[in-house]
């Protein structure tokens, strides 16, 4: 008795079967898996199909891409395959989301219905200024609410006259601290 093939793999998983003419497609977060996925798309109610795009690499035969505008001209042709004509509905779960946005760049806005996030993260710097001006305006209040008014003497030359600190100090804050106890990769 022969033993069968396994099939080959696939970077579009159905997450929920339905109507295949204008489908949900949604990338991978960090990890490349979309096992994280399988609840959302029986959540989903909906009549579209709905797929998740799953990393290359994840099966050993191909080395993972490493630049997220490499994945998204990849995914860009995989959901090519699957619906040869625009628009498209596109999400990105977490990381996703960045890859999502690289989609719908390369597919121009008149070939993406939709652009959805799911858990996906915007860096500040990204932020409308306006946005970012009101953020930092109440975070400013927030804690000058909970000084004293020594302290806050005491911060404004600090704040305004202090020492700079380094991009690279701003960012290792911003990340958080690395906790050493951690195995390494």
């Amino acid at each position: 008795i022969a033993a069968e093939a396994a099939p080959g793999y696939q970077h579009l998983v159905t997450l929920k079967d339905g109507d295949d003419t204008q489908p949900l497609f949604i990338v991978h977060g960090v990890g490349g898996t979309v096992m994280e996925l399988a609840g959302l798309g029986r959540a989903l109610e909906t009549n579209r199909a709905v797929y998740a795009i799953q990393a290359r690499g994840l099966d050993g035969a191909e080395p993972p891409l490493e630049s997220i505008p490499g994945m998204a001209a990849l995914y860009v042709d995989v959901i090519r395959g699957k619906q040869p004509q625009g628009p498209y509905l596109i999400g990105g779960y977490s990381f996703g989301g960045l890859v999502a946005l690289e989609m719908a760049r390369l597919l121009g806005p008149e070939n993406v219905a939709e652009l959805l996030m799911i858990d996906a993260f915007a860096h500040p710097h990204t932020w409308p200024r306006a946005t970012r001006l009101t953020v930092r305006a109440r975070k400013l209040v927030r804690r000058v609410r909970h000084m004293t008014a020594r302290e806050l003497v005491l911060a404004i030359p600090n704040k305004f006259f202090g020492p700079k600190t380094d991009r690279a100090t701003q960012v290792n804050n911003w990340l958080g601290a690395v906790n050493p106890n951690l195995p390494l990769p």
